[in-house]
């Protein structure tokens, strides 16, 4: 299937194209073309103004376009602000108007039924950790001045000293304020919590990181910047037990509408071996388990069904300190008790096939050539 060049529509899809790995993976299947009156499909960006969607189907009108069906990408998935549904409802009205309505929205959202649901996070990650060769990392937002050595894997153990918690806090920092967010607030709230606990946390807003594996591009995660993603050095998984952290996506009451979508946040220490305890939208947890992960039945994760936000939250951190009476001679006990079962949640990345996008477009718009 033909798909036209993104940078030659808009220069934003060379930006989108640095985050994600949306057509690399599927490298073997899509076949580039600048020649836009040549290709099957035209992908676009969802933007946020209406001016920006006339300038794309401008440039698609004044370039040989012959009614193609439109693939609109909106995989920026950390605006649970927005109701996306009325978004892409709007945007394709604005597109039927200018071009067709042969148009598929690709989006992050699984709680959301509109077009093509694709799990790019799912295959960034699996792409990171079992194909890092595969691929041209240099050019990639969310690796920057990485190698492989940030991606690679120990066996699964525990030295001798342990802590029993590890809590990765990545806070945004604006203008020297922390952005003001529902997911920013918790990871404050958590970091409080947590302070005089046995464990490791992070602060970047006060420069107090998690060393990265590849330690030489530790200053350059320094300060609270934001977009900058790293997993976590394999020696602090291999010294703690339980990574207990806020995901991207908290709210489910606050907003009036659902949005779903899990990160890097929970893939990074369940690949790494370790038990997990998050806080996210209500359900988050099941969804995890849909993937065929393995939770332990010794952590509550009753507060995962609570609707209200506030109150999944504070059901959130009483879990955590019934988790936390524990001492560390228990958790050494119920880690060797399920070693295995942490390979096989770890064997996951490797068993579980990437979300196929160039099936999920094809079978859409009906298009029978390869």
């Amino acid at each position: 299937m033909k798909i036209h060049k993104l940078s030659d529509i808009n220069p934003l899809m060379n930006s989108h194209h640095s985050h994600f790995l949306s057509f690399d993976i599927e490298y073997d299947t899509w076949v580039p073309t600048n020649d836009l009156s040549a290709c099957d499909i035209i992908p676009l960006l969802v933007p946020y103004s209406d001016d920006e969607i006339i300038k794309q189907c401008n440039f698609i009108m004044s370039n040989g376009y012959k009614g193609q069906p439109l693939l609109a990408i909106d995989l920026f998935h950390a605006d649970d602000q927005v109701d996306d549904k009325k978004r892409y409802s709007l945007f394709k009205n604005t597109c039927k108007n200018y071009l067709t309505d042969k148009i598929a929205v690709v989006h992050t959202n699984r709680e959301n039924d509109t077009d093509i649901f694709y799990d790019f996070l799912w295959n960034r990650q699996k792409a990171y950790f079992t194909d890092y060769n595969k691929f041209n990392m240099d050019d990639r937002v969310w690796t920057w001045g990485s190698n492989i050595k940030m991606f690679g894997l120990t066996k699964i153990f525990k030295f001798p000293d342990c802590r029993i918690f590890l809590c990765p806090n990545r806070i945004q920092i604006v203008d020297g304020q922390m952005a003001k967010h529902h997911r920013f607030t918790c990871r404050s709230n958590l970091a409080e919590f947590l302070k005089d606990q046995n464990g490791f946390i992070s602060d970047p807003a006060n420069d107090i990181i998690l060393d990265p594996e590849q330690t030489e591009i530790r200053n350059s995660l320094l300060g609270g910047r934001s977009g900058t993603w790293y997993p976590v050095a394999n020696h602090l998984y291999n010294s703690s037990f339980v990574s207990i952290y806020i995901e991207t996506i908290t709210m489910t009451s606050s907003m009036g509408f659902k949005y779903k979508t899990i990160t890097e946040k929970t893939w990074d220490p369940l690949i790494k071996g370790h038990f997990i305890l998050p806080f996210g939208y209500m359900g988050l947890v099941e969804d995890i388990k849909s993937y065929g992960f393995w939770l332990p039945e010794w952590i509550d994760y009753s507060y995962d069904q609570i609707y209200d936000d506030n109150a999944r939250f504070e059901a959130y951190l009483k879990s955590i300190d019934k988790l936390l009476v524990n001492d560390i001679n228990f958790f050494r006990k119920e880690f060797e008790r399920s070693i295995d079962k942490l390979y096989q949640n770890r064997m996951l990345f490797w068993q579980r096939p990437y979300d196929n996008l160039y099936s999920k477009v094809k079978n859409y718009f009906n298009i029978e050539q390869s």
